[in-house]
């Protein structure tokens, strides 16, 4: 099996992603070829100090972010994109959702532009993002799911009560847009969320642009979407869980 891990964003702290990381999902898969690829923003330098963020005061100073450089480093990704965010006037004047979603899309054209250049193909793809903790053996969570041999998507529900920016009970209004695991084909849905509102340029929250895309693309309960309890939550600048 192959997996592949798509990080897109910047490289958000690091020194408390890797280690669980590591113990949910690098050392759980075994037999598995898993390869990361990467899209990110240049960076010179590890500092604190991320995107402001409306109504959440001063928390964009206290977010360590690691330069490109030290992410690439750690991930050796199989291919990257590495841009500018300083020369992309087009995405500084859209909503700042719209940069996300860019990110994530080209993350996972680095993966697809991969898949033909070598004439190879992922069984499973995830979407992660670096301020992420994960706290469970995934592979034990999305092995029912698996043994079906069916395409799937997977975005968990966490554990940990109602987290910041996280699962909302109505999938149709809302949904965690910053981890999920799926096949290829669906995940290629989830990664599609640029292209679909760019000609729109609406100002929408980010969890909802997901919910919609899922939705007019069939993406449900009652097709291939799966809602697991699984224990993973965001984390703040200082290391606590954030929303909670």
């Amino acid at each position: 099996m192959r997996l592949a891990i798509q990080i897109s964003g910047e490289f958000r702290m690091l020194h408390m992603c890797l280690p669980h990381l590591e113990e949910s999902v690098l050392k759980t898969f075994p037999g598995t070829q898993i390869d990361f690829f990467v899209h990110t923003w240049r960076r010179e330098e590890d500092s604190l100090g991320t995107f402001e963020f409306e109504g959440r005061g001063a928390w964009h100073t206290t977010m360590p972010v690691y330069g490109h450089g030290t992410g690439l480093a750690l991930f050796k990704p199989r291919s990257y994109f590495l841009e500018n965010y300083d020369d992309r006037n087009d995405l500084k004047e859209l909503p700042r959702a719209y940069s996300m979603f860019y990110s994530i899309k080209r993350a996972n054209d680095a993966r697809k532009d991969y898949e033909k250049l070598t004439e190879t193909t992922y069984d499973l793809v995830m979407r992660y993002r670096t301020d992420c903790i994960l706290h469970e053996n995934l592979l034990e969570v999305i092995q029912p799911f698996l043994l079906e041999r069916k395409s799937f998507l997977c975005i968990p529900t966490t554990k940990r009560g109602n987290n910041c920016d996280g699962p909302v009970e109505n999938d149709t209004e809302g949904i965690c847009d910053w981890f999920a695991i799926g096949t290829p084909d669906t995940m290629d849905v989830y990664c599609g969320v640029y292209d679909t509102f760019l000609p729109t340029r609406l100002a929408i929250v980010p969890e909802c642009m997901l919910a919609m895309q899922l939705k007019t693309r069939g993406i449900s309960r009652e097709t291939v979407l799966k809602r697991p309890l699984f224990d993973f939550y965001l984390v703040e600048g200082n290391g606590e869980i954030r929303g909670l």
